[in-house]
């Protein structure tokens, strides 16, 4: 960072050996362990990833963005573990069912498939 390079929150060790949501919280915890300001890197796991990809309607919340949050019950920049303490999710602006999303991770039936693979999740505006 000191010497200009960005940095960023990626998925470079492959889909099939991460927990999605997991494994983001302990990527910005160990920037933040090696030094990184809370705040950069939180910009390195939502801003910097969108405009490297140039998807130019997320990233951030402002007016005609997506809209894609959590909502958190304590300051992130304060202690950076507290990122994990989500009150609430959204996606393109509509609060994701999390209860529902549980059980559906819960009732996947093991064996089925890899292992390795997890369920479809349950989007707010996806038919029932």
């Amino acid at each position: 960072m000191d010497a200009g390079a960005t940095v960023l929150m990626s998925a470079d060790t492959g889909v099939l050996t991460q927990f999605p949501g997991f494994t983001a919280h302990r990527e910005i915890e160990a920037m933040v362990d090696a030094g990184m300001p809370a705040l950069e890197a939180i910009k390195a796991a939502t801003l910097l990833p969108a405009q490297m990809l140039g998807l130019t309607d997320r990233g951030s919340l402002e007016p005609g963005m997506r809209a894609d949050f959590i909502v958190l019950t304590a300051d992130p920049l304060k202690t950076i573990a507290n990122t994990r303490r989500i009150e609430s999710v959204y996606i393109a602006g509509a609060a994701v069912d999390r209860e529902r999303m549980r059980k559906s991770f819960l009732a996947w039936p093991a064996g089925r498939g890899s292992s390795s693979v997890s369920p479809r999740p349950v989007h707010p505006t996806a038919p029932t």
